[in-house]
């Protein structure tokens, strides 16, 4: 199948295919006589493992370290299993800091001491109305 073919088959654009290639994600089986790439059935499934891995939140270089164990049929479930509870932690440690972050922006908005109609400067919406405070 050309390039737009396996465009279509997979949900990704002719541009992100060249982009994996040139990643070496994937590779085309061949070129035609007018240097049309030529993709075989394998590049669906492989696209598709990479949009899903993708989805998860696995970066490209994450696939692609992962792509030559599954080629060579080294991959076991073991090692997708230590691969996904590594994602989950770094999830997890990500909801950590978005927490933080939240109460640091809620303690902001309940320090505002600026009337609603007053401009502000960068000095008296927060830093400077807490000093007086205290």
């Amino acid at each position: 199948m050309k390039i737009g073919e396996l465009a279509a088959a997979t949900d990704v654009t002719p541009d992100t295919l060249r982009f994996y290639e040139k990643l070496g994600l994937i590779q085309p089986a061949g070129r035609t006589q007018s240097r049309y790439r030529h993709y075989d059935a394998q590049a669906v499934a492989r696209v598709r493992f990479i949009k899903s891995a993708q989805s998860l939140g696995f970066a490209l270089q994450d696939v692609a370290a992962l792509l030559p164990r599954l080629d060579a049929g080294r991959l076991r479930r073991a090692d997708i299993e230590a691969s996904l509870n590594e994602k989950v932690a770094q999830i997890d440690a990500q909801i950590g800091r978005l927490q933080a972050l939240r109460q640091e922006v809620v303690q902001t908005l309940g320090s505002l001491y600026c009337q609603d109609e007053e401009p502000l400067t960068t000095t008296s919406a927060t830093r400077h109305a807490r000093r007086q405070r205290r």
